[in-house]
């Protein structure tokens, strides 16, 4: 949240979505800072748990894609992507970041924030989901978007950000939350992740941390 924090600041009695949400993290982060989230989510596990981690307010969380958002035109103040972005279909990255500029009211911000594709635990993810190729369509739609709805960009933010497991299972079962069809890959190669998983990541009392490069750009859709 430090990235979010210093590029988005105050979001009080904002309207936001997160698209691609997951679990809901980033939603209960923005109620308790005084927004009004709904999180979009398209995995079945992701979306069960995240109404079981908020089960008074179900209506927070929908079923959806990025590219057919449920949500009002003009209707948001903030549309987030937190390492999202490159989980849509390729071919339908550009209808996404559409989909994100139509929710948006005049003068509203989209927050894309990727991974890049560089550190220790990339390296352990892309021998079961090689994602270099759909992170650099990401950055690549970006552009495309700004360039088509005639966003005014904010800022482009580089830092590096931590990730942190209890073990190595409680890794697995992120990733495959993440994508159920990473579950059999992840399984022919077990015991290879897990030896580059405790060679790689930082042992601490808590779990075992990894820290990698990550992006987050900002841009205004004009009034």
């Amino acid at each position: 949240m430090a990235a979010f924090d210093r590029l988005i600041g105050d979001v009080a009695g904002l309207d936001a979505v997160d698209v691609g949400a997951g679990a809901g993290g980033l939603v209960r982060a923005l109620v308790k800072r005084g927004a009004r989230p709904i999180g979009i989510e398209c995995g079945r596990l992701p979306l069960a748990a995240a109404r079981r981690a908020d089960p008074a307010h179900p209506e927070r969380y929908r079923q959806g894609v990025a590219q057919d958002m449920p949500v009002d035109t003009a209707s948001q103040d903030l549309v987030i992507f937190s390492n999202s972005l490159h989980h849509v279909p390729v071919d339908a990255m550009d209808r996404g970041l559409d989909e994100a500029v139509r929710i948006l009211k005049p003068g509203g911000r989209l927050y894309i924030a990727e991974p890049v594709a560089d550190g220790d635990l990339w390296a352990i993810v892309r021998l079961f989901d090689d994602e270099t190729h759909v992170r650099q369509q990401a950055y690549a739609a970006i552009a495309r978007a700004r360039a088509r709805h005639g966003l005014a960009e904010l800022a482009e933010l580089h830092y590096r950000v931590p990730a942190r497991y209890r073990d190595f299972d409680a890794f697995v079962d992120e990733m495959i939350q993440v994508d159920e069809a990473r579950a059999p890959l992840i399984e022919r190669q077990r015991e290879t992740l897990r030896s580059l998983f405790d060679a790689s990541g930082i042992q601490e009392p808590d779990g075992v941390t990894f820290t990698g490069p990550s992006r987050a750009n900002l841009f205004r859709k004009p009034l």
